[in-house]
């Protein structure tokens, strides 16, 4: 009797041993997969004693005559697969069973579509583009296409230095129908290397940029355009004193974003009320350089026709005009000499002469500092004008 229990014991743990084996498809869960694509197969088994599988391809249905193809795997429960480009587009069914077959030791996938590639909904990155620079404190057009079906949303993750999480800069959404994208680059953005990944909001569809540059251009978002410009003061013929303030002035043609060309007083009266914060706002930030170069003035055969005639109107004597022809005339130089090297652009600024500076004719050159070297309207010289000492004689200036 003793013995009839155990043996009914032992046959009651092993058939709850068989019946609680249990072998799960996790993928594919559905979906669609594309020929020449690699993916995992994987499987969870539970109560098996084996680690030997046979993994069946089935199209259309699981029934032998539908059988495509067998993989095997030992070990852990996950094949890597990659779609044979001779597959037939359709529904497939995977089914997967230990080796030795073991009861419960069996599962089957969901449906899902093997098809072409070209079917493939994809993302692609038209821009930036490998040549771009881009400026921080600017905003820029981040732009791209797709195909397929994809979800209606789109991620655009910005990396700095490689796409990886833990280079992460920021993340912008859109609709994937929208193609474009506007980024505000702060000002504050480190500058380097940076990459875009657009991504399905909900799905796995991704594309990539390649690396672009973010570089420190001296604007903002509000700041103007390398628009066309012309600096009107000093004006053609005036006369400067040597040693003495000037203020030099220019202007936009075409104001390209209105109301960031602010006075000098309001600019100075933001500085006073910032001194908490070290960075002014953004549409003051621009900032142009002021330099002065020496040009021929008129020659002697230009001068002796001017002072014949203020002779004859009896406006000069021949005593000071012999006075003036002892002024010597400088010629041209070839090289500018800064007066301010960084100034903001709020379209005047006051400039002393140096009194080391001849007499002479000269001109004014502005450049805009968050211009490329390469932009024509980058900058802007002024009319020629006289510099004389303060000694001459107020008579001698209208020859000047």
């Amino acid at each position: 009797m003793k013995k009839s229990v155990i043996i009914l014991f032992v046959l009651f743990v092993s058939i709850g041993m068989i019946y609680s084996a249990n072998l799960t498809v996790n993928q594919p869960s559905g979906g669609t997969w594309y020929k020449g694509t690699t993916h995992n197969i994987t499987w969870t088994a539970t109560g098996c004693s084996s680690t030997s599988y046979k993994i069946n391809i089935f199209r259309g249905s699981i029934d032998e005559s539908n059988f495509v193809e067998q993989l095997t795997k030992t070990g852990t429960p996950t094949k890597s697969w990659t779609i044979p480009m001779g597959y037939t587009n359709g529904t497939y069914y995977i089914r997967i069973k230990t080796d030795p077959a073991q009861p419960g030791c069996q599962g089957d996938s969901a449906a899902f579509t093997i098809t072409d590639p070209s079917c493939a909904p994809s993302i692609t990155v038209t821009n930036p583009t490998g040549s771009s620079q881009w400026c921080r404190g600017q905003s820029s057009n981040i732009t791209w296409t797709s195909s397929g079906s994809l979800n209606a949303n789109v991620k655009i993750n910005i990396f700095k230095n490689s796409i990886n999480q833990a280079n992460f800069v920021q993340q912008l959404t859109a609709t994937t129908a929208s193609g474009s994208k506007s980024w505000a680059i702060p000002a504050s953005a480190a500058t380097g290397t940076y990459f875009v990944r657009i991504k399905e909001a909900v799905g796995t569809v991704y594309g990539d940029s390649p690396g672009f540059q973010v570089k420190d251009c001296g604007t903002t978002p509000s700041g103007p355009s390398c628009s066309s410009f012309v600096v009107y003061k000093p004006a053609k013929d005036d006369v400067k004193w040597i040693g003495f303030p000037m203020v030099v002035k220019w202007k936009y043609k075409k104001l390209m974003f209105p109301g960031t060309l602010k006075s000098k007083k309001v600019l100075l009266a933001q500085k006073a009320h910032l001194a908490v914060k070290p960075v002014l706002e953004a549409s003051l930030v621009k900032m142009v350089k002021i330099e002065i170069k020496s040009v021929k003035c008129f020659s002697i055969g230009q001068l002796v026709p001017r002072l014949r005639e203020m002779y004859v109107k009896k406006k000069v004597s021949l005593e000071k005009i012999n006075t003036l022809m002892k002024i010597p005339f400088l010629v041209e130089m070839l090289k500018w000499k800064t007066l301010k090297a960084m100034t903001p652009d709020d379209g005047s600024e006051l400039v002393i002469i140096p009194s080391s500076y001849k007499k002479g004719c000269y001109v004014i050159r502005v450049t805009k500092l968050w211009c490329t070297s390469s932009d024509s309207d980058r900058r802007a010289t002024s009319e020629k004008f006289s510099l004389i000492p303060l000694q001459i004689p107020g008579y001698l200036v209208e020859a000047l």
